[in-house]
């Protein structure tokens, strides 16, 4: 299962997609997310695997030094 949310303007993304079992993919490209808008628990805690978050307010060197960024693979 996934979630597809591109080009809507979201600034921030709640911790609580972290207990959702099904969710596997989440695009999130072309928004307004910083890197402190992406929350620990997604990426450590969470069964995403694929987290696609290209065009957001933040660089791929940024996001690579997120604690449980190895976890997922990131598009870009």
């Amino acid at each position: 299962m996934g979630f597809t949310n591109s080009t809507l303007q979201i600034s921030a993304i709640s911790s609580s997609l972290a207990a959702c079992p099904r969710l596997k993919t989440l695009r999130l490209e072309e928004n307004c997310l910083s890197i402190t808008s992406i929350p620990e628990e997604l990426l450590l805690e969470s069964q995403v695997s694929l987290l696609c978050v290209d065009g957001n307010l933040f660089k791929m060197k940024e996001f690579e030094e997120v604690p449980g960024y190895a976890k997922v693979i990131i598009l870009f």
